[in-house]
C-alpha cells in the first residue's frame, strides 16, 4: 500500500524513520528541477534543496495542512533559493588578480591609506 505524502509526513511525526526519506526520494526530482531553474549555478541548486529538507525535517511539526505537502516543500525551497540568490548579489566574490597581490600594503601600513588604494582600484577598473 502506497502511503499519500500528508501521511508520510504524519509517520515521521509519530517517529517513523523511514517516512521523511520516502517523502524525500518522491519529492527531490521536482525540487531540483525549481532550485536549478532559480539559481545560477548546480552547486548552490543543491545546497539550498538540502538546505530546504534539513529545514523541513526539522519544522515538519509546524505543517499547517493548509497545503498540499509537495506545495509546502516548494514554498521552503523558494525562500532557500532567494536567501541564496541575495546573498550572492550582496557579496559576490571577486578574486584579485595575481598580479596585485605584490601591491598589497604590509601591516605597516595605516587603514586609511589602504581604503584609500582599493577605491583607487575600483575606480580604475570601471
Amino acid at each position: 500500500m502506497t502511503c499519500s505524502d500528508r501521511e508520510l509526513l504524519a509517520a515521521h511525526l509519530a517517529g517513523d524513520e523511514r517516512a521523511f526519506p520516502e517523502l524525500v526520494e518522491r519529492q527531490r526530482g521536482r525540487l531540483w528541477t525549481i532550485a536549478r531553474g532559480a539559481l545560477d549555478n548546480p552547486e548552490d541548486a543543491a545546497e539550498a534543496v538540502q538546505d530546504a529538507l534539513v529545514r523541513a525535517h526539522q519544522g515538519a511539526a509546524r505543517f499547517r495542512g493548509e497545503s498540499a505537502v509537495a506545495t509546502w516543500l516548494v514554498r521552503i525551497l523558494i525562500n532557500v533559493c532567494m536567501d541564496r540568490r541575495r546573498h550572492n548579489r550582496v557579496r559576490p566574490a571577486t578574486p584579485m588578480p595575481m598580479e596585485r597581490l605584490e601591491e598589497l600594503p604590509g601591516p605597516h601600513v595605516p587603514i586609511g591609506e589602504v581604503e584609500t588604494r582599493r577605491d583607487v582600484w575600483a575606480a580604475m577598473d570601471e
